[in-house]
């Protein structure tokens, strides 16, 4: 129990460097700051949510965005994600960007000139986190 305590931990500080880091390499601006807000991540251990957190601590949009006639908000949309994902495996990580324009402007899609990094770049420091641990936690 203590061993899972501690690399919930390490986990949770290794989450917030790596959205810090995203943030900071992201190549789109930020319009409403409901991207922004929608950053964040979920560590669950034995399928329950446990620890999550964000960006920031309170929300930086002053408005929802619409999407496709429905408005949305970044905070409530990456709530949302992570109360309701699916973990496996006793301890897992994950971290997103849930706002649902995010994989249109990775993909460049809808019409944009080029891609955009919003995430994608989390990819590879997760797997470096996933090695210091040997497979025992899950990185999603």
């Amino acid at each position: 129990q203590m061993a899972i305590k501690l690399i919930v931990k390490e986990l949770e500080k290794d989450a917030k460097r790596i959205l810090r880091e995203c943030v900071d390499e992201r190549t789109y601006e930020h319009d409403t700051k409901n991207l922004y807000d929608s950053y964040g991540y979920g560590i669950y251990v034995e399928g329950s949510l446990t620890r999550s957190g964000f960006l920031s601590t309170s929300p930086q949009a002053s408005k929802g965005k619409k999407w496709y006639g429905t408005e949305v908000h970044g905070r409530n949309e990456i709530k949302t994600f992570l109360s309701s994902y699916d973990a496996k495996g006793a301890i897992c990580l994950v971290v997103a960007a849930s706002m649902p324009y995010a994989v249109v402007l990775e993909q460049g899609g809808g019409g944009l000139k080029k891609k955009y990094k919003v995430i994608s770049m989390s990819f590879q420091k997760l797997q470096d986190i996933a090695k210091k641990y040997n497979g025992a936690v899950s990185i999603l």
